[in-house]
Parts: structure tokens; C-alpha cells; sequence
């Protein structure tokens, strides 16, 4: 968990009621559409009106919501030492998520496989800059009945950091690995410790489908930290100028939110910047303009107009391939989220506007991580280190290279990268010639050769066996972790 105090603030106080009353006069007046009956059913129990599939909001019933949840909580990990305290100032940096694809270090791609999944968390186990899990990519290789239950099964036996679920199914898995019943978790929510995360995706404009609808319903009861993150795309699915897809975000998240409220009062809810535009040249989303990252900023500020805690991404790009625009585009967000105030940061290892996934990019990422973590740590005036007596000492035309000042510092003052080069060209002529990517496929090989299980109580591992044997007659393998 890390804390940054220095926040800015693009749009005014008077430019957040606009959007706040944009949000209350479209949730009030034409309402948005919850596809689940048990969710309409729960709406209408308290209250709300419901007309066919639409169920609209007052402002107090969403002013109540914003009071009720949680503001913030412990994200449980199965290392104890890992457990991250969420607050409204602390961000925390996981990996990316959802490509159906792998990207070769040598740029070709390929169907993402189950030995990607596996290689994936060995990798952010091994990164300690990677604090969450989010599934990178999605095995191809597996019959789709057995796809959640093999990545949260692999998840739990590979990484003992926070998990993020894959599906309702993971429920058991999490109850089964903390020892506890689902009124339990759902109990210590409402007091701010939960075991898990998930994202909710609302289907802009204005609709949460079936799924989405009993997923949350379900987390809810479970007391599962939930991510609400629409993705309105200005020009396709939001109207083409920025505020109207910054106001239609907010009402998708908003209107969700009180569901989950209704179901847990307390429970954790993370309020999703996730809005971008579309490429008009080829109508397809993008995520590394800087329409997104204005649009990134305004949602983070949006969260804390309502006292939430927010969720973003790290180190998206357009790219295919981990390039200068991958890089730069990476960079520009990981500062742009993190000053915003963004507090749960996934993003680590994504390509191609989520369609493709990078195992050196992963690592990559790691290194802007390491770097945006020393960059926001303030400095401290005190006599040590203003060291003015130093500076008395050596004088004009001085020099502070031997000081025993010096030398009791430097190991802390500054960072050391692991991945980029400080090395001088006659030395990198002289050398194999390596540029970052091919540093970061180094790291990537030498963190998958040495990886190691973390250690996993034997009767914990039998349980989770039998359940995935109960539960799944079709395995995967003839050895469930592979």
C-alpha cells in the first residue's frame, strides 16, 4: 500500500454539480434498465419505481448509497504480510486484464494458452510491485465450463496475494481457502475486511445485463469488493464529446452502486474511470489518447466528489507490441492515474487496447511502478538531510563523493532500475546490445525458471482438490497444478 497527498484537479467544483445534476435528472427521469428480476424485485421492495426493465432513482435514494458505502477497507491476502489497507489516499498497483491474446517477444501473437495463465502469476508473484491479481488472459485451451474454475483454482495455488474472482463460482473457493461461511464474509465487509475483488461491467448506455445483475447481487451477499467500471466509448457507445460520456459513466456507476448497497450496506465499492473514445478513422476504442487520461482524471475526481474510492488502470496502450508508444503511452498513465487519485490500479502487462498481453510487459511495468513510487515520495527537510553543515564543510569548488554523509544515503535516496539502462554507450557496444524488451524477456525467463509455489497448508490443498473434484468430474490434467 502506498499513499500519495498531492492531487490535482482539472475541473472545478462547479464543473462536478453539473455532472452531478446531469446524473440525478437522467437517473430520475428516464431511469437505466436492470435485465435480472431478483434485482427489480429488490429495487421495488425498497421502494424504488420500476417500469418494465428501467428502474429510476431519486436523489435521496442515491445520496443514501454514497453515505452507506464503505469509505474504506482491508483487501485480505493469503500472505498476511500482503494484505493491502485501501483508503481514500492509498493506490495500489495489480496486473492487467481480459486479452484473449499473448504477444511473443518476437511480436507474434498467439491464442492465449494455460501455460500463459500459469506463467502470468508466477510472474506477478514474483514482482512485489504487483500487490493484485486481475486474469491477465483467459486460457483458450480449456473447455469453456471449466475455464473459471481452473484459473481460480491456479490462482489460489500459484499467488497468495489479494485475488480477484473469476466468476460466482469463486465464491467457494474463497470461503473454503479463509475458512469461513458467506454470512461471515458478508458480515465483515460491512466492517470493512473483505477477501476478494471482482469488476462489475455495466453495458453503456445505461443497461446492467442478467449477468451482471446476479453477479453483483451475489457479491454483494458475499461481501466481495466490487469494481463498478462501465466502459463508455465517446463517439459509439457515449455521445462523441467528452463531459457526455463522463456524465453517462457516472450515472451506469452510480445507479449500480445502489443496488450493491441496498443488498450490503458497507460493502466495499470501487467507483470505475474507465470511460475513452473511439478512433473515428476505424470506430474501434482506444485507450492511450489523451482523451482518455482527461476523461481517467475526471471519473477519479468524480469518485471523491462522492467520497469513493476509485478504480483505474496502469500502463495502457494502443500498441501491439512493447515499443516506444507502448512506453510512452504506458508512462503518461501510470502518472496521470496515480496523481489523480486513482486507488486501485490494475493495468500491468496489457497491449492492444486489452486485446493482446505481454509477459515482458508485465515486467516492464513493474520498472514504471518501482519508478512512479520514488517519484511520489516526498521529500523530508530535516538537518540530516539538508545537510548544511556538509555543504559549510566542503565549501566552493568542494565535493561530497567520499562524504560519510555520502555514503550513509546514497543506498536510499536513490532508486536503482533493474530493467532500463544507465550504462554508457562503450560499455553498451561492448555488451550484448540489449534494449529494454529484451532485458524485460531476460527477467521474464529467469522469474519463470526460479518461481517457487508459495507454501500452502496440506490440508488447505486437499480441500481445494476435493472440491474441484466434486464439483468438476472433467479435469484439465491428470495433476491439477500444473
Amino acid at each position: 500500500m502506498n499513499t500519495v497527498i498531492d492531487r490535482l484537479q482539472p475541473l472545478t467544483i462547479d464543473d462536478l454539480n453539473k455532472v452531478d445534476a446531469a446524473t440525478l435528472d437522467i437517473l430520475g427521469n428516464t431511469g437505466m434498465c436492470f435485465e435480472s428480476k431478483e434485482a427489480r424485485k429488490i429495487f421495488k421492495t425498497n421502494g424504488f419505481k420500476v417500469e418494465g426493465k428501467n428502474v429510476f432513482f431519486t436523489e435521496t435514494q442515491i445520496r443514501t448509497a454514497h453515505e452507506s458505502v464503505s469509505k474504506k477497507w482491508t483487501l485480505m491476502a493469503r500472505d498476511p504480510d500482503k494484505t493491502i489497507e485501501m483508503n481514500i489516499d492509498s493506490y495500489s498497483i495489480g496486473m492487467g486484464g481480459g486479452s484473449p491474446f499473448m504477444v511473443n517477444a518476437d511480436r507474434t501473437y498467439h491464442a492465449a494458452t494455460r501455460k500463459d495463465y500459469i506463467n502470468s502469476l508466477k510472474i506477478a508473484q514474483s514482482l512485489d510491485a504487483i500487490e493484485t491479481w486481475r486474469v491477465l488472459v483467459i486460457p483458450n485451451d480449456l473447455p469453456a465450463e471449466n475455464a473459471n474454475m481452473y484459473m481460480m483454482f491456479n490462482q489460489i495455488m500459484h499467488f497468495n496475494k489479494v485475488y480477484a474472482l473469476t466468476d460466482e463460482t469463486s465464491i467457494d473457493f474463497l470461503k473454503i481457502t479463509y475458512s469461513l461461511t458467506e454470512k461471515e464474509m458478508q458480515v465483515q465487509a460491512s466492517e470493512g475486511i473483505v477477501y476478494g475483488q471482482i469488476t462489475i461491467n455495466p453495458i453503456t448506455p445505461l443497461v446492467l445485463d442478467k449477468t451482471m445483475c446476479d453477479r453483483a447481487i451475489l457479491m454483494a451477499k458475499a461481501g466481495i469488493a466490487m469494481n463498478i467500471a462501465p466502459m463508455p466509448v465517446a463517439g459509439t457507445t457515449a455521445p462523441v464529446t467528452l463531459p457526455a460520456a463522463l456524465i453517462l459513466q457516472n450515472c451506469e456507476i452510480l445507479a449500480t452502486l445502489v443496488l450493491t448497497q441496498l443488498i450490503t450496506p458497507g460493502c466495499p465499492v470501487a467507483y470505475g474511470t474507465m470511460a475513452s473514445n473511439a478512433d473515428m478513422r476505424t470506430m474501434g476504442c482506444v485507450y492511450g489518447s489523451p482523451e482518455s487520461r482527461i476523461l481517467e482524471y475526471a471519473g477519479a475526481q468524480l469518485a471523491r466528489f462522492y467520497n469513493m474510492l476509485s478504480r483505474g488502470d496502469v500502463g495502457l496502450t494502443d500498441s501491439m507490441t512493447s515499443d516506444f508508444q507502448a512506453g510512452a503511452e504506458g508512462a503518461f498513465e501510470f502518472i496521470n492515474a496515480v496523481r489523480a487519485g486513482i486507488n486501485f490500479l490494475p493495468g500491468c502487462g496489457n497491449l492492444g487496447s486489452f486485446l493482446g498481453a505481454s509477459l515482458e510487459k508485465v515486467v516492464l511495468d513493474a520498472e514504471l511502478a518501482g519508478i512512479m513510487k520514488r517519484y511520489l515520495k516526498p521529500m523530508d527537510f530535516t538537518d540530516e538531510t539538508m545537510a548544511v553543515e556538509e555543504i559549510k564543510k566542503a565549501g566552493p569548488g568542494g565535493n561530497f563523493v567520499s562524504s560519510p554523509h555520502t555514503f550513509k544515503h546514497f543506498r536510499t535516496e536513490f532508486s536503482i532500475p533493474e530493467i532500463f539502462t544507465r550504462e554508457t554507450y562503450d560499455k553498451w557496444d561492448k555488451g550484448e546490445k540489449l534494449d529494454a524488451k529484451q532485458r524485460a524477456n531476460r527477467k521474464v525467463n529467469e522469474l519463470i525458471e526460479n518461481y517457487e509455489r508459495p507454501a500452502m497448508d496440506q490440508g488447505l490443498e486437499k480441500e481445494l482438490n476435493d472440491h474441484v473434484n466434486r464439483s468438476y468430474p472433467v479435469l484439465w490434467t491428470d495433476d491439477q497444478v500444473e
